[in-house]
C-alpha cells in the first residue's frame, strides 16, 4: 500500500501491525498522526511511542508483552516504535508468535525511515542467516505503508487539500512553482504553505507572485542553512547538511564556491545598507531572500562575516594553486571557521 492509500483504507479496515517505510520524513510523519486520530481518542493512557533501538533481548519481550495489555476505556490502544530493526534471530525469539497471533484490540506500528533498500549485512562475522535483519514487511499480519517520496500529481492533491482545509486558494502556477523550488520535499513544502496562507488570509488566494516573494529556492535554502550553521557555530547542524549535500554528489570544492558566493552576496547586502526594496533591485535579488540575508548578517556581525569570507578565498586559492586538495581545504577552513 502507498501512503497516500492509507487515509481510505482506514475506513474499511484496521490492521494489527502497520509498517510504515520509507525515504519520505514527511509521509511517516504524516502516517503515524492519521494513525493516532483515526484509532485512539485517549492518547494519554492508550498511546506509546518507543525507540527501536532500545530494544534488544529483556527489553524487546518486554516491549511484545506489553503489546497483550488491554485499552482503557476504548477500543484500542496504539504503539508506535520507531527505527526498528530486529535480527531474524531476535524476531524468531521474541516477535514471531505476537505477529501471527496479534491482539485485536492492539495496534503495532513500526515506523522506519530508510534513504536506501534495507540490505542484508555481508560483514565478516554477520553473514549467517540468524543476525541478518529480518524483512518485517513479509511477516504474517503486517500491513506495509510504502512512505517514500510522493509523485509530484499526490503533492499537487496535497497542497490544494491543505489550502482547502484553511479556506485559501492557490493558483495551478503558484502551485507548480512551490514544488519547483522545494525540490518535492513535502516538510517544507507544507511549512512554506502555511505561512503563505497566514500571508494571505481566510478566503485569499495564493498567486505566483506570493511564490516568487517568498519562498527561497531549495538550493538558495540549503546555502543559506549551510553558511547560517557554519557562521553561528553549529557544527552538528552544518555537517549534517554538508554530509547530505556531499552523498548527492556535490563536490568539496562546489561547497566552497558556493558558500564563497553566498558570503560575497552578505558583504554585498552589508556595504550597500540600503532598504531591502533598493537591495533587491540592485543586486537582482528576491526582497524576501534580502530580508533573510539581513537577519543573518545581523546575527553573525560584521567582523565574523569579513574574516570567514577571507579564510573562504584563501581556500579556494590554496587548491587552485595546486597546495592542498579540494577536500582538504573545506576541512581547513571549515576547522578554523569553527575552532580559531
Amino acid at each position: 500500500m502507498e501512503f497516500i492509500q492509507l487515509k481510505q483504507s482506514l475506513k474499511t479496515k484496521i490492521s494489527p501491525i502497520y509498517l510504515l517505510q520509507g525515504n519520505d520524513a514527511f509521509s511517516l510523519q504524516k502516517g503515524m498522526e492519521l494513525l493516532k486520530k483515526s484509532l485512539i481518542s485517549m492518547p494519554e493512557v492508550n498511546y506509546i511511542l518507543i525507540e527501536g533501538e532500545e530494544l534488544q533481548a529483556e527489553k524487546l519481550q518486554q516491549f511484545i508483552l506489553s503489546c497483550t495489555a488491554e485499552p482503557f476505556l476504548e477500543k484500542r490502544r496504539l504503539l508506535v516504535v520507531k527505527n526498528f530493526h530486529p535480527t531474524t534471530k531476535e524476531f524468531n525469539k521474541y516477535c514471531k508468535f505476537y505477529f501471527e497471533n496479534p491482539l485485536e484490540s492492539t495496534v503495532l506500528v513500526i515506523v522506519n525511515f530508510e534513504e536506501k533498500e534495507q540490505k542484508e549485512s555481508n560483514e565478516k562475522g554477520k553473514s549467517k542467516k540468524e543476525n541478518m535483519k529480518v524483512k518485517l514487511e513479509k511477516q504474517a499480519n503486517v500491513q506495509y505503508v510504502a512512505c517514500n517520496k510522493l509523485q509530484k500529481t499526490d503533492i499537487l492533491k496535497l497542497i490544494a487539500r491543505i489550502c482547502t482545509n484553511h479556506s485559501v486558494a492557490i493558483e495551478a502556477q503558484a502551485a507548480d512553482c512551490l514544488v519547483a523550488y522545494t525540490l518535492k520535499d513535502m516538510l517544507r513544502i507544507e511549512n512554506e504553505l502555511l505561512k503563505l496562507i497566514a500571508y494571505v488570509n481566510t478566503g485569499g488566494c495564493i498567486t505566483l507572485q506570493n511564490v516568487q516573494d517568498m519562498v527561497m529556492p531549495e538550493q538558495d535554502f540549503k546555502i543559506y542553512e549551510l553558511s547560517n550553521a557554519l557562521a553561528l557555530q553549529k557544527q552538528q547542524e552544518y555537517f549534517r547538511i554538508q554530509n547530505d549535500m556531499q552523498q548527492k554528489g556535490v563536490e568539496s570544492i562546489a561547497i566552497l564556491n558556493t558558500l564563497l558566493r553566498h558570503y560575497q552576496t552578505l558583504l554585498n547586502i552589508y556595504v550597500l545598507n540600503k532598504s531591502s526594496v533598493e537591495t533587491a533591485e540592485q543586486l537582482h535579488i528576491q526582497n524576501f531572500a534580502v530580508q533573510k540575508y539581513k537577519e543573518q548578517i545581523a546575527k553573525i556581525g560584521a567582523d565574523k562575516l569579513t574574516m570567514q569570507y577571507k579564510l573562504l578565498v584563501r581556500a579556494i586559492n590554496d587548491y587552485k594553486n595546486g597546495y592542498i586538495s579540494q577536500e582538504l581545504a573545506l576541512t581547513q577552513v571549515v576547522a578554523k571557521i569553527f575552532y580559531q
